[in-house]
């Protein structure tokens, strides 16, 4: 009863932070100063670094069940508190360059058992109950994966008081390796005042900066929640209590927070997440990531540092802005269009957005993006650390989001910055938006940022270009995004049409007039459209990275706003 006046007592709250955050949005505030570069770098890390065993254990995913598959998930993350040693291999190209990437490292993965055969969900479990990793010989029973609520909160209990979860189909097992009851949920409402509860009782033991939002149809982060105390909910975007218990739960936590997971609808749970000054990391199917964050090893650089540009006054200048980096599970699930991109050889380099947090979240994914990427340029975003609405942030929000943003950036050698959100002409719209990009062109290590404005497929602000403290923010000119269909019939006159709109353009290094941001849409534009868009490029026009965009704006155009004459 009294779980539920506290969430009635959120719903108001969340009322009246809607209305708040709306005024708030509007208004001109003072931008602090930058933290200095040693502050930044005390920033911590999204995640504790724990051991990794040099015996690794590879258990293929289509050797379990599916139930099977979220309780050896689960005891990841239990064995990894300790010393990770389980890698669930999904067969996913992620997954086989981190197994490559943790061979060459020296370690030896472990296919089979002591008998020979290939891991199963029992004999797993007879290893590591043998060895006492799991507290008091104990399990929490949840009905199956299909119920969110009882999911979640078995997990939860796995972080709280390392049990694991056992679904009801796998209780046999469970039992018959050794292991008891110690928490029965299979007829408990798990709903949201239970949840509430709990994490009320609880919340000094999960992390004040990191939340999961996974529903039951993913599995993959919940090795990291239990290993990292993280707490796991889900909740609708039309479920009102839901929303309700989450503003409940965010409250208590830092601004700043990073949410990683998905939601049900993405506008509406990204600008929610933003509202509360927090950013989400696009992660639901990311998989072993209590092992990958701990197996940690010195990437290095993103980018060389660009210190000045040499142009000719004959050329067009073109940046390919290759666009889904905010998403971490598109780089840990294998990156395909960037592998087979980088496979044409082709003379051309591509800018692609791409997650600061992925040195964190796997450095062995990380690194094979670095290994083969040559002149190809990695810019941070959008929008950031992670996926925001910044129009929608305020105050502490936006202040935490662009120190953690510029602390992400000074780590991995980042200087370009991508922008995903809306701007509002004429009016105090504007006027705050441009006195938000301020927060992040205070910071030095901050050159400049290319703005994806949303109307017109990303294309809405036109190529027009701002100077925020001398440095330029420039928007997408054109967006490669195929109007209909997913991309699989992309007809080659509509792409010979978007080709000859960019040689129809003009050579001018001293004007907006002479450069363009192109925005290549991942999910219509596959990388053959993009190669056939390249090859018909005339040779008056020239494809440079947007590290080379910013430090050539910086240089031979005026510093003020203007716009494309077209």
């Amino acid at each position: 009863m009294f779980a539920f006046f506290r969430l009635a007592f959120a719903v108001i709250l969340s009322l009246l932070m809607t209305v708040s955050n709306a005024i708030s949005t509007n208004l001109i505030r003072e931008v602090p100063e930058p933290k200095t570069a040693q502050e930044l770098s005390e920033i911590d890390d999204l995640f504790d670094i724990h051991l990794v065993s040099r015996e690794i254990i590879v258990v293929k995913n289509n050797n379990l069940t599916a139930e099977q598959a979220y309780s050896v998930v689960a005891l990841q993350g239990i064995v990894g508190k300790t010393e990770a040693a389980i890698l669930l291999n999904n067969g996913s190209s992620g997954t086989n360059t981190a197994m490559r990437e943790l061979t060459e490292q020296g370690y030896a993965l472990q296919y089979t058992d002591a008998s020979g055969k290939e891991w199963t969900f029992e004999s797993l479990l007879q290893k590591f109950v043998a060895e006492g990793c799991i507290k008091d010989m104990g399990y929490v029973l949840y009905t199956s994966q299909t119920d969110v609520d009882q999911l979640n909160t078995a997990t939860n209990f796995a972080t709280v008081y390392g049990w694991l979860p056992v679904p009801q189909e796998a209780e046999e097992i469970a039992i018959k390796c050794g292991l008891s009851c110690r928490k029965d949920l299979t007829g408990e409402n798990c709903g949201f005042a239970y949840q509430l509860d709990f994490y009320n009782e609880h919340k000094d033991v999960f992390k004040d900066n990191l939340l999961i939002h996974q529903a039951s149809s993913a599995m993959g982060l919940r090795d990291l929640a239990v290993q990292q105390n993280i707490f796991v909910m889900y909740t609708l975007e039309d479920d009102f209590i839901g929303k309700a218990f989450r503003t409940a739960v965010l409250r208590d936590m830092e601004k700043g927070t990073a949410v990683l997971g998905w939601g049900q609808y993405e506008i509406a749970f990204v600008g929610a997440m933003t509202e509360m000054g927090n950013y989400v990391i696009p992660a639901d199917h990311c998989m072993n990531n209590s092992l990958l964050s701990s197996f940690t090893f010195d990437v290095g650089a993103f980018n060389e540092p660009v210190a000045s540009v040499e142009l000719d006054p004959t050329k067009h200048y073109v940046v390919l802005l290759y666009s889904d980096g905010d998403n971490a599970q598109w780089v840990q699930g294998g990156y395909r269009e960037y592998f087979t991109w980088k496979s044409y050889n082709l003379d051309v380099p591509v800018t692609w957005t791409f997650p600061p947090m992925m040195t964190d979240f796997s450095c062995a994914n990380t690194q094979a993006v670095l290994d083969i990427k040559g002149d190809d340029c990695l810019v941070c975003g959008p929008s950031g650390a992670g996926y925001t609405r910044m129009s929608e942030m305020y105050g502490d929000g936006i202040q935490a989001f662009s120190d953690i943003t510029a602390a992400s950036m000074l780590q991995n050698g980042m200087t370009t910055l991508t922008i995903l959100d809306n701007i509002y002409e004429n009016g105090i719209q504007e006027k705050a938006f441009l006195n938000k990009l301020e927060y992040y062109a205070r910071y030095e290590n901050i050159s400049g940022a290319l703005l994806q404005l949303d109307g017109d497929r990303y294309a809405a602000g036109k190529g027009q270009v701002w100077f925020i403290n001398d440095k330029p923010f420039v928007s997408v000119r054109q967006s490669l995004w195929y109007p209909d269909g997913e991309g699989s019939e992309v007809p080659k006159e509509w792409i010979a049409e978007q080709a000859s709109l960019v040689n129809a353009r003009e050579a001018d290094i001293h004007s907006i007039d002479g450069y363009s941001v192109i925005n290549i849409h991942p999910w219509t534009i596959n990388t053959e459209n993009l190669a056939y868009f390249v090859s018909l490029l005339d040779e008056g026009v020239q494809v440079i990275t947007g590290d080379e965009l910013i430090a050539a704006l910086d240089r031979y155009i005026p510093h003020e706003n203007a716009k494309p004459a077209e």
